[in-house]
């Protein structure tokens, strides 16, 4: 080697290990770094296409101290479909194998021999469905079955069912569904039943031998945003229970929310319950129809609820509607009215009340088919009021008065005033009629109890040949977990106790010119009491009811015409082993005819067994026996009634997997009866045996 090759050689060593040096640090601080995810095309705010791509960058290359990298959608292991394009950046293709639906997230993870799973980073992935949902959601269903009166015997007085052994099939179908897309829900469902049977149809009722087997019980589509709903179908408005009050039938809603301020309700309804598929919008008859109009408004903006007015108006008028086979007269009818809704709170909602006022102007039209050729006297147009109003304040919200216990008590009280002759269409307040009501609530941990007082008066306008009639209710209701109130070992064989009194008074203030006698003024008082008894443990429950009603009547002439009722319930169940249960109960009830000296008494006895032989196999029954008779021995009667039922599960192979669930159950039913009238010489022993088997098979 040359002089000066030996002297270039030597020059350059330093700068090599220079260089070598830096390079080691540099990997050193690459390795340091910890790898993450340095941009995306993916957003929060943005939806992709199910053929989109995604592109991911990272800070730095992966090397081999890192492991290697999965990418997950949810839980979906989608590693094999990203390709490397450059040192840190993958992409996806979606067009080679599209992306799954939803909103989920695309997770990241190093997989190290040594070290395991860690996670890089997460990316919200949202994907719209392949008809451009953000969210589709279509769940429909189909349950079939069938069942048989294999065997049937009558004894004695008994008549035959007339079933025969026909077996009818029943069909019940319907659908849900929820789709969403830039901001708009749209929500779906309809339900369908079908029968073999013309008299099982859902409109036979109505049309008779020409009812279709297969038809539409209901539907309702809706489609809405922040601020404006529409829907279709089965929909339901109103909220002045004096003038229109969750009026539900086939028609639509619109309703649109300007700010937070005011919003408006729009309905239109057919005026009775339709089903089937004739009339699918509910407007088939323009003289039978329930429409109606609300403006509400908050007037304190900031807080909703605090002092909203709503207005309505209602237009509704009603054709006279019978069934086929049906002799009851029905008549035509009309109103039209406005009312005023107020509803408000503190702040705090310790403070609440509502106010209400309607006025309606009803008649009844000329029905041709009422009057059928006769000169009926007209229905005079009449307008009438009615107002209500109701305050509640919380005296005490959650006073803590020892450790683990605390009192709220609140007072509440409403008034409401309803004119003679008003009537409403869209809401059934009685008319005539004056009442006032007091409540009292506590609640002392786990002590309920309820305090009420009500009043009310009928002829409102004092009318001297109608009779004016005052009620006055006491009521009271208590219940008290005894096991958990005292918080001993001790109390935890105490019962839940509950405990409802009741008083009501009601008596006659006038006397009309057509009461010629005072024992045909109402003077009465009726009080009843009301105790149950409930243990509740893992294998056993026991629960004792005793109840007493006693009716005192005070009318002159008729003070001894009083009556007592008693009843007594004792009901045992029991869980020896997880797949059998066990029911015992018994019970008497005693009527007392303080008038004539009668007693009349019924004793009761059942038991029944529910029995999961196996997962699929169930055996069930009931059993009892009630015997009654009187003090006087003038009647008595006996009665058996047995029903046992054997139920099997099945499924059965479908595509893809899939089991479809069904049902198989045969069932057997005795009920025998003797009766038995010595003050009329009437005596009657009748006996029925059926034996029956069905079929059940969800599709769907």
């Amino acid at each position: 080697m040359s002089e000066i090759k030996k002297k270039r050689c030597r020059s350059l060593t330093p700068l090599a290990a220079t260089v070598a040096l830096a390079l080691a640090m540099a990997s050193a601080d690459i390795n340091a770094v910890p790898l993450s995810i340095e941009r995306s095309n993916l957003s929060a705010d943005e939806w992709l296409t199910r053929d989109s791509g995604i592109e991911i960058q990272l800070n730095r290359l992966p090397n081999a101290e890192d492991g290697r990298l999965r990418f997950f959608a949810g839980k979906r292991d989608i590693t094999t479909l990203f390709q490397s394009i450059a040192p840190g950046h993958y992409r996806y293709q979606g067009k080679r194998v599209r992306l799954p639906s939803g909103e989920q997230n695309l997770t990241i993870y190093r997989v190290h021999p040594d070290r395991g799973w860690l996670e890089i980073g997460s990316l919200p992935l949202r994907v719209l469905s392949s008809g451009g949902f953000e969210e589709a959601e279509f769940q429909p269903r189909v349950d079939i079955g069938s069942q048989s009166q294999l065997d049937e015997k009558v004894e004695g007085d008994a008549f035959p069912s007339g079933d025969g052994d026909d077996a009818g099939l029943n069909t019940s179908a319907g659908f849900t569904g929820r789709h969403v897309r830039n901001g708009w829900t749209l929500d779906s469902s309809a339900s369908f039943v079908g029968a073999s049977r013309r008299e099982e149809a859902l409109r036979f009722g109505e049309q008779g031998v020409d009812a279709p087997k297969f038809d539409l019980s209901d539907y309702r589509v809706s489609l809405n945003d922040d601020s404006l709903a529409l829907s279709l179908g089965h929909v339901s408005f109103g909220n002045n229970r004096l003038l229109v009050s969750d009026v539900a039938n086939r028609g639509f809603t619109l309703n649109k929310a300007f700010g937070n301020r005011f919003d408006l309700s729009l309905s239109s309804q057919n005026g009775s319950s339709v089903t089937g598929y004739n009339n699918l919008l509910g407007h088939g008859e323009r003289k039978h129809n329930i429409a109606g109009v609300s403006l509400g408004t908050e007037l304190i903006g900031q807080r909703p609820g605090a002092l909203r007015v709503e207005l309505s108006y209602l237009r509704a008028s009603i054709l006279p509607e019978s069934d086929f086979d049906s002799g009851e007269v029905v008549d035509a009818e009309e109103s039209h009215g406005f009312g005023l809704r107020i509803i408000g709170s503190t702040p705090s909602g310790r403070l609440r009340g509502e106010l209400l006022a309607a006025s309606s102007s009803y008649t009844n039209p000329e029905d041709p088919l009422l009057a059928q050729g006769e000169a009926l006297v007209a229905v005079k147009r009449e307008r009438s009021k009615a107002r209500a109003a109701e305050l509640a304040y919380d005296l005490l919200r959650d006073a803590q008065l020892t450790r683990d216990r605390s009192l709220s008590l609140t007072l509440s009280a409403r008034h409401e005033r309803i004119d003679p002759l008003y009537k409403s269409v869209g809401a059934f307040p009685t008319p005539d009629l004056i009442s006032n009501h007091l409540d009292l609530d506590l609640l002392f941990g786990e002590l309920a109890l309820q305090l009420k007082y009500q009043r009310g008066e009928d002829n409102l306008d004092d009318i001297d040949t109608i009779l004016k009639t005052r009620t006055v209710n006491r009521l009271a209701s208590l219940s008290l977990p005894l096991n958990t109130t005292f918080g001993t070992e001790a109390s935890a064989i105490l019962p839940t106790l509950s405990y409802n009194y009741a008083r009501v008074h009601q008596y006659g203030v006038n006397r009309p010119p057509e009461f010629t006698d005072a024992s045909h003024i109402p003077d009465q008082i009726s009080r009843s009491h009301n105790l149950d008894l409930n243990w509740g443990f893992t294998r056993w429950g026991l629960a004792y009811a005793f109840a007493i009603a006693d009716q005192d009547n005070r009318q002159a002439g008729r003070d001894q015409a009083d009556s007592r009722t008693t009843q007594h319930s004792l009901n045992l169940t029991l869980t020896p082993f997880e797949a059998l249960d066990l029911n015992l109960g018994l019970g008497r009830t005693e009527q007392e005819n303080k008038e004539i000296g009668k007693i009349n008494r019924a004793d009761s006895q059942s038991f029944g067994f529910a029995w999961r032989i196996t997962d699929r196999l169930g055996l069930n029954s009931n059993m009892s026996r009630t015997r009654e008779s009187d003090s006087l021995g003038l009647a008595s009667g006996d009665n058996h009634n047995l029903a046992l039922q054997l139920n099997w599960r099945y499924y059965l192979p479908f595509g893809g997997g899939r089991k479809l669930p069904g049902e198989l159950f045969l069932r057997y039913a005795m009920d025998d009866s003797e009766r038995e009238e010595r003050e009329f010489d009437l005596a009657s022993d009748a006996a029925t045996t059926t034996v029956v088997g069905g079929i059940n098979l969800s599709l769907l």
